[in-house]
């Protein structure tokens, strides 16, 4: 018996990389808090932030909460709860009132329009202008708290977009590189402020972390990061009266600092202080240090001390994004390079199909010309004659040689020799050397035929050659200057596992028949089988290259019906006779559950489900006999626990006896109890075989679906 039986147990269910911004690296410690807890403390230090005494964050944090789905509720609580500690009286309970009239506003109008994002903006806006003018009719209006008012109402409308953009790993948001990387920053700033006026040693702690954030910036990003970050830093983090001047200088020596930043750390500390120098002594013309020299300092100390790994953490967070864009463009190229390596190798695959016959003997007059004129001449002219014994019996190895240099001397033009023994004693000499022409000219004919297929087999052979050395060398010329990454896998809920049995017919050593079975990309399994025209080594070629080519092209992500077409035309173009096997195959999407039974010219397919067993019929003709197939291609919608059973008509011819061989088929499939597929296989060959010999190649795949759907 051949039992080729290959089981495999894989879970299918582990997710594939997802992407989008991910949670940051050093917050996956297992001994830190978790991702929840993370989210609720910085919507508390967003509600303490402020801006020249507004606070415009902890709404924004609220409505950006709202927008990507988060925990609103707790989240709008800490952060007025941060507001509720900072301001310390009751003008904090108009943030809670412009919280509460967003919430509404945003759960009754959200779903009619189809603009989220702007139709959030503008009640942003609106609930902070409303809540502020509500306070304001009972504390006083003045023109100066009404225009505070629309300051910190834009900023409320804006800050929504940034804290989803600068905090991506919170909110699952794909932002650019340098939209994140300013965003981030922004909010930086903005946290700097809660600090107040912490002083160590009088020296400003704020004035120190901003400097301290200027010289990291210019330094991993270059110049422009320098200089956008001490413009953030002079308006929002710097602890002296917000003014100009410090914008300014801040932002002049980030430039310099980062135009220096390929000399490392003393390079970017130069650059700093001499922006610093060239500003303050060039161009300042108030006669004071802008920054006081301790602060300059300190912050330049810390900057030497910081250790190389902390510089590569920081800089692999700001990269986060655009490493995200380098792998979404390494997925292209590789996805790219490996459709192009699989349709090069197919390419060469159908070469082969053209160049290989699958016949071992595809030319009949090889080594049987001479045995096909002995045959015609003894059945067509000597079987009547009265010395058919004496020639053919008694002197068969002499009739023979006679024979063939009569052939010979037929073949040579003019030539009049006649071996002796038809020279002495045969009287039907002319009827011989007519047969013997006319099977010439036929010979002739078919050897003239078979030269001109087989030169152009050759010739399409080397068109398909050098169509694969085009496309490898297509990709060789590929750019493979971005970092391997693994490849995107598809989540999928269903896995399984598959047993086959079979036997060859009796007195052949080789089955006809061939099957496959492999996982394909986009969460697709393949499970197919094939019967090759005939038996032996013959049908054996046949139906392994049939399905080889089939496992080509679905790999390579052509649609099946296209893959059986092409490999049709290349049976039918590369056979002079016919050479033909079927198609049984499955497809089924291990994500949804969904199973294509594709049929050309095979055996009925079953599904058991418990004791009850589906039929699954099979139509069309087999893939080599018309220029055209058009497959049978059935749907079923399988779940956990269904087993799939294929296979070839050997089996059902055998279970054929009073009763149809589906019928007898099924009803042993029902009566099954086992769930192991391979023990399936095994029990309805067992009961195929159980008439006696192998009157056919009998082939059986059982295949079981196991795992939950979600």
């Amino acid at each position: 018996m051949i039992n080729r039986a290959h089981i495999r147990w894989k879970d299918y269910s582990g997710a594939g990389a997802k992407n989008g911004p991910q949670w940051p690296r050093f917050l996956e410690s297992k001994y830190l808090l978790s991702e929840g807890l993370w989210f609720h403390l910085t919507a508390f230090f967003f509600g303490m932030a402020s801006i020249n005494r507004l606070y415009p964050f902890g709404l924004s944090y609220l409505a950006a909460s709202m927008l990507h789905g988060k925990q609103y509720i707790s989240a709008g609580f800490m952060a007025f709860l941060g507001i509720l500690i900072s301001i310390k009286n009751p003008a904090a309970f108009r943030y809670l009132g412009a919280m509460i009239l967003f919430a509404a506003c945003f759960n009754l109008l959200i779903s009619r329009t189809s603009h989220r994002e702007l139709a959030t903006g503008i009640i942003v806006f609106a609930s902070n202008a409303l809540a502020g003018l509500l306070y304001l009719s009972f504390v006083g209006i003045s023109l100066y708290d009404l225009l505070l008012l629309g300051m910190e109402s834009i900023l409320t409308g804006i800050a929504t977009f940034i804290i989803p953009a600068g905090l991506s790993w919170f909110f699952k948001v794909p932002v650019g590189e340098e939209e994140k990387n300013l965003c981030f920053t922004i909010l930086a700033g903005v946290g700097l402020s809660i600090a107040g006026n912490l002083e160590f040693y009088k020296i400003s702690i704020k004035s120190v972390i901003s400097v301290l954030a200027v010289l990291v910036m210019a330094m991993l990003q270059g110049p422009g990061a320098g200089a956008v970050t001490g413009i953030i830093m002079g308006i929002m983090g710097f602890s002296f009266t917000m003014s100009p001047w410090f914008v300014t200088i801040l932002a002049f020596s980030g430039l310099l600092a980062g135009t220096f930043n390929k000399l490392g750390k003393l390079g970017t500390i130069f650059g700093f202080a001499l922006g610093y120098l060239l500003y303050n002594f060039y161009i300042n013309c108030m006669g004071e240090s802008l920054i006081p020299w301790q602060v300059l300092a300190a912050s330049c100390v810390i900057m030497m001390t910081m250790p190389a790994g902390l510089f590569k953490r920081v800089e692999i967070f700001f990269n986060e994004t655009a490493g995200q864009s380098r792998r979404d463009k390494t997925d292209i190229v590789k996805a790219a390079k490996s459709r192009l390596l699989k349709t090069a190798s197919l390419l060469e695959e159908l070469g082969r199909a053209f160049k290989e016959p699958l016949a071992s003997n595809s030319n009949p007059w090889r080594g049987g010309y001479m045995e096909y004129i002995c045959q015609e001449v003894r059945q067509g002219v000597c079987f009547s004659c009265g010395l058919y014994k004496i020639c053919w019996e008694r002197e068969f190895h002499k009739t023979v040689k006679s024979l063939c240099g009569l052939v010979k001397s037929c073949a040579a033009a003019g030539s009049s020799s006649i071996p002796n023994i038809f020279r002495v004693r045969c009287g039907k000499l002319e009827d011989i050397r007519r047969i013997i022409n006319e099977l010439r000219r036929i010979y002739d004919l078919e050897k003239h035929l078979y030269s001109i297929a087989e030169c152009g087999r050759e010739k399409i052979w080397e068109s398909f050659q050098e169509a694969s050395d085009l496309v490898r060398e297509l990709v060789r010329a590929m750019d493979d200057d971005y970092p391997n990454l693994p490849d995107e896998e598809r989540s999928v809920n269903l896995g399984v596992a598959v047993g086959v049995a079979g036997v060859a017919k009796e007195g052949f050593g080789v089955s006809g028949d061939d099957f496959y079975f492999s996982e394909l990309k986009g969460g697709k399994f393949m499970l197919a089988l094939s019967d090759g025209m005939g038996v032996g080594e013959n049908a054996a070629k046949c139906s392994k290259r049939t399905l080889a080519l089939l496992e080509r092209f679905l790999d390579a992500g052509f649609d099946c019906n296209k893959a059986l077409r092409i490999i049709n035309s290349a049976i039918v173009a590369s056979s002079i006779y016919d050479r033909f096997s079927t198609v049984d195959m499955v497809l089924i999407d291990t994500m949804t559950g969904i199973a294509d039974f594709i049929k050309a010219g095979s055996a009925a397919s079953f599904v058991k489900r418990g004791s009850r067993v589906e039929t699954i019929k099979g139509g069309s003709l087999p893939v080599g006999i018309m220029d055209e197939v058009n497959p049978k291609i059935t749907s079923r919608d399988l779940k956990s626990g269904d087993v799939l059973v294929m296979v070839t008509d050997g089996v059902i011819d055998a279970l054929s006896g009073s009763q149809d061989g589906e019928e007898q088929l099924k009803n042993l499939l029902a009566d099954i109890r086992t769930a192991n597929p391979q023990e399936i296989a095994e029990d309805v060959l067992r009961k195929a075989r159980l008439g006696g010999n192998a009157r056919d190649d009998m082939t059986v795949l059982a295949a079981r679906l196991w795992g939950k759907m979600t």
